[in-house]
Protein backbone atom coordinates (compact mmCIF):
# COMPACT_ATOMS: atom_id res chain seq x y z
CA UNK A 1 0.00 0.00 0.00
CA UNK A 2 1.31 3.52 -1.15
CA UNK A 3 1.94 5.65 1.96
CA UNK A 4 -0.64 7.85 -0.06
CA UNK A 5 -3.61 5.08 0.66
CA UNK A 6 -3.09 6.13 4.61
CA UNK A 7 -4.37 9.09 6.23
CA UNK A 8 -4.20 9.59 10.41
CA UNK A 9 -3.08 5.63 10.56
CA UNK A 10 -6.02 4.37 9.35
CA UNK A 11 -7.07 2.05 6.53
CA UNK A 12 -8.81 3.39 3.46
CA UNK A 13 -12.32 1.17 4.07
CA UNK A 14 -11.89 2.55 7.36
CA UNK A 15 -12.24 6.18 6.42
CA UNK A 16 -15.24 5.64 4.10
CA UNK A 17 -16.66 4.13 7.05
CA UNK A 18 -15.81 7.27 9.26
CA UNK A 19 -18.76 9.42 9.05
CA UNK A 20 -18.85 11.61 11.91
CA UNK A 21 -20.12 13.98 12.95
CA UNK A 22 -22.37 12.89 10.23
CA UNK A 23 -26.11 11.87 11.98
CA UNK A 24 -25.19 14.12 14.81
CA UNK A 25 -27.83 14.90 16.97
CA UNK A 26 -28.49 18.79 17.92
CA UNK A 27 -31.36 20.51 19.86
CA UNK A 28 -31.35 24.33 18.60
CA UNK A 29 -33.37 26.90 20.28
CA UNK A 30 -34.04 30.32 19.51
CA UNK A 31 -37.00 32.42 20.11
CA UNK A 32 -36.64 34.19 16.43
CA UNK A 33 -38.32 31.79 14.22
CA UNK A 34 -36.35 32.77 10.94
CA UNK A 35 -33.13 32.67 12.73
CA UNK A 36 -34.20 29.34 13.78
CA UNK A 37 -34.79 27.98 10.64
CA UNK A 38 -32.20 28.98 9.07
CA UNK A 39 -29.72 27.32 11.13
CA UNK A 40 -32.17 24.60 11.11
CA UNK A 41 -31.32 24.32 7.21
CA UNK A 42 -27.71 24.99 8.00
CA UNK A 43 -27.39 21.53 9.83
CA UNK A 44 -29.39 19.51 7.62
CA UNK A 45 -26.92 20.76 5.07
CA UNK A 46 -23.99 19.66 7.16
CA UNK A 47 -25.63 16.12 7.50
CA UNK A 48 -26.97 16.24 11.15
CA UNK A 49 -30.34 15.82 12.55
CA UNK A 50 -31.62 18.85 14.01
CA UNK A 51 -34.45 19.45 15.90
CA UNK A 52 -35.45 22.72 16.42
CA UNK A 53 -37.57 24.33 19.41
CA UNK A 54 -38.57 28.24 20.29
CA UNK A 55 -38.03 28.74 23.86
CA UNK A 56 -35.53 27.73 26.65
CA UNK A 57 -38.15 26.24 28.73
CA UNK A 58 -39.25 24.21 25.57
CA UNK A 59 -35.64 23.16 24.99
CA UNK A 60 -35.32 21.78 28.70
CA UNK A 61 -39.12 20.45 28.89
CA UNK A 62 -37.84 18.00 25.66
CA UNK A 63 -34.54 17.49 27.27
CA UNK A 64 -35.89 16.13 30.84
CA UNK A 65 -38.23 14.11 28.72
CA UNK A 66 -36.04 12.76 26.22
CA UNK A 67 -32.65 12.10 27.98
CA UNK A 68 -29.69 13.45 28.01
CA UNK A 69 -28.70 10.87 25.67
CA UNK A 70 -31.23 11.83 23.17
CA UNK A 71 -29.18 15.17 21.83
CA UNK A 72 -25.54 14.88 21.02
CA UNK A 73 -25.12 18.92 21.00
CA UNK A 74 -27.29 21.58 22.03
CA UNK A 75 -26.99 25.35 20.59
CA UNK A 76 -28.53 28.06 21.91
CA UNK A 77 -29.37 31.51 21.44
CA UNK A 78 -28.29 33.45 24.75
CA UNK A 79 -30.95 36.19 24.57
CA UNK A 80 -34.60 34.78 24.61
CA UNK A 81 -37.71 36.53 26.43
CA UNK A 82 -38.65 33.76 28.95
CA UNK A 83 -35.22 32.46 29.91
CA UNK A 84 -31.42 33.24 28.96
CA UNK A 85 -29.35 30.35 26.65
CA UNK A 86 -27.04 30.06 29.66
Amino acid sequence: MASGDRRHGKEPAALEEDNFPEGLRVLAVDDDRVSLRVLEAVLRQCKYKPTGVRGGRTALKLLREKGEDHFDLVITDVHMPDMDGF
